[in-house]
């Protein structure tokens, strides 16, 4: 089934009237909608809860500098634009700050020997990111976790970096909060993946073939109590447990976490029953097989014992609340691929050293890019044009855009030009879905760059 969606860049480039762009949005809201098919009543009748949106920063074993703070931001405003405009999202958006800095703690082992001065190092980087986001008038906001995190309130948070997305439950003031990385760009209306979260749902989320909870994107309800109760027994859990644990290594391998035991059938319930799936949705048969085939070491899984495992565990087999889409379910482009992300200086020589090693379908966000230069004051994007054009010409300029001009996305997981087979088993090319037009970013564009510096 061929879903037309036009991405072009050329307006965003070439001054074409306010009526075009609009024009080009509304065809991909009506696409983007096929995608998600319209859910149970009961699934929708919640449009006065309030809801916000969420993503982290946070630097980890990366070295970081001004630049990358930066380039965090400038990712951060691309995402929440899209989120705004083709998800048409009105919330309020807030951008979560872990422990930013070269000798700053990411781990438990990392915290027991923090140097001193990281806590300065931190907030001085904390302060920049601050200035960069905390935009009222745009309902954008920074929010620092490491007074949080040095309060000690929940442990388990400083002992990975995957733990401290869940933070999104201390944002106690909101019904939901819809967790987005920063490497995601939304491509169409959020509003029935919302409507999935309800009073009986703790968890809407994504799976793929390697993974049955991918942490990347997720809705809680943290209102009132019911956040300090999920964050305390996910707090226990990893505890308990020790974790992170390494997912290949036993027991962990066999028994995951509080020694469930083997998910064999969990994870055939996951994928071919639909049991976690939402209403309305198509059923995937035949896929992930090197997934449901397994009989041991069955928690041996992407993330499984750091937060995608403990979201998995508790949402869906403890407590039985997850509802799960697929990847081609969900109206957003996620980059979660091995190498560098779209806007990063390392992903343009691999785009002219190695095409075969470039992020597919990047050429999605940078579409995205130029519609968040074209839309957000420049006050608030214009350094981010200054600082990330560059690597945009340089892609132009290897000819990185040249070739097909088409996204495919796949239920397990992946989005791939649609020269390559969708991945991890044959009969997944069957359930993807191709989004193809003619674009404009195989040419130059027609404008004098000295005219945008002077803006």
């Amino acid at each position: 089934m061929l879903l037309p969606i036009v991405y072009v860049w050329a307006y965003l480039m070439t001054g074409m009237g306010k009526s075009t762009a609009q024009n080009i949005n509304h065809n991909i809201h009506n696409n983007m909608t096929i995608r998600v098919k319209p859910v149970d009543h009961e699934f929708i009748n919640n449009g006065s809860e309030s809801v916000a949106l969420a993503a982290l920063v946070v630097s980890g074993h990366k070295a970081i500098d001004s630049k990358f703070i930066q380039q965090s931001a400038c990712a951060a405003l691309t995402m929440i634009n899209s989120a705004r405009t083709l998800g048409d999202f009105n919330g309020d958006a807030v951008v979560m700050m872990g422990p930013l800095g070269t000798s700053t703690p990411f781990d438990l082992t990392s915290w027991r020997s923090a140097r001193p001065g990281w806590l300065s190092e931190h907030d001085e980087h904390a302060k920049e990111l601050t200035a960069l986001m905390d935009i009222k008038g745009l309902r954008i906001r920074a929010m620092d976790l490491v007074p949080l995190l040095l309060s000690n309130t929940y442990p388990f948070m400083k002992r990975n970096l995957n733990y401290m997305k869940l933070a999104v439950y201390t944002l106690g003031s909101y019904d939901k909060v819809m967790f987005v990385d920063l490497d995601i760009v939304v491509v169409g209306p959020l509003s029935d993946i919302l409507a999935l979260s309800t009073r009986s749902t703790e968890l809407v989320g994504y799976r793929t073939c390697t993974a049955p909870v991918n942490s990347g994107f997720f809705i809680v309800r943290p209102r009132g109590s019911n956040g300090k109760r999920r964050l305390r027994h996910l707090n226990n859990i990893a505890l308990r447990n020790n974790c992170p644990c390494r997912s290949s290594k036993e027991p962990f391998a066999t028994f995951g976490f509080d020694n469930w035991g083997k998910i064999t059938n969990d994870l055939k319930d996951l994928w071919d029953f639909g049991t976690y799936d939402a209403p309305s949705r198509p059923k995937h048969k035949k896929m992930c097989r090197s997934v449901l085939g397994k009989t041991e070491h069955t928690w041996d899984l992407a993330g499984a014992g750091t937060g995608q495992g403990l979201m998995w565990y508790y949402f869906a087999l403890k407590i039985n609340s997850y509802v799960s889409l697929t990847y081609s379910d969900l109206p957003l482009v996620h980059y979660n691929a091995p190498g560098p992300k779209p806007w990063a200086a390392g992903a343009q020589k691999k785009a002219t050293n190695d095409p075969g090693k470039r992020q597919h379908c990047d050429f999605i966000w940078w579409s995205s890019f130029l519609r968040a230069e074209n839309e957000m004051p420049a006050s608030v994007f214009g350094k981010c044009f200054y600082l990330l054009l560059p690597h945009l010409d340089t892609k132009r300029d290897a000819g990185h855009f040249i070739g097909p001009s088409c996204c495919r996305t796949c239920p397990g997981g992946g989005h791939f030009a649609t020269s390559q087979h969708c991945s991890d088993h044959e009969s997944l090319a069957r359930y993807s879905v191709d989004h193809c037009t003619i674009i404009a970013e195989v040419k130059s564009p027609s404008y004098k760059r000295n005219s945008f510096f002077k803006r």
